[in-house]
């Protein structure tokens, strides 16, 4: 599984839906074969709004559907592997990736 969580995590809205971007995992921190990117996206309230998964070469996802008004506050991205997820990328919230404080990291 990987070693490593994705780094430059951002997102903004975008006509069709919040658009996330991030740099891809290094193959020195896969642990084996990439299976994908997993990102899960938090209201306001600390609701899950989704999770949702991605190909192991995409550095970038279009989530339709999400609007303003949904109220997004954290997105986290990880990579996966066969054997396992590997860590949450931390908090990004609010526009041009601003990261939030450790005490408002992503929940499990």
């Amino acid at each position: 599984m990987p070693t490593h969580a994705p780094e430059n995590v951002s997102f903004s809205l975008i006509d069709a839906g919040l658009e996330v971007t991030w740099d891809p995992l290094p193959v020195y921190f896969r642990g084996y074969v990439l299976e994908g990117y997993t990102l899960k996206i938090w209201k306001t309230d600390n609701t899950l709004l989704g999770s949702y998964s991605q190909a192991p070469e995409s550095s970038k996802a279009i989530v339709a559907g999400i609007k303003q008004h949904n109220g997004v506050a954290c997105v986290a991205v990880n990579g996966f592997t066969k054997y396992g997820n590997g860590p949450f990328s931390g908090c990004t919230f609010g526009e041009n990736g601003m990261l939030c404080t450790p005490r408002l990291r992503p929940p499990e």
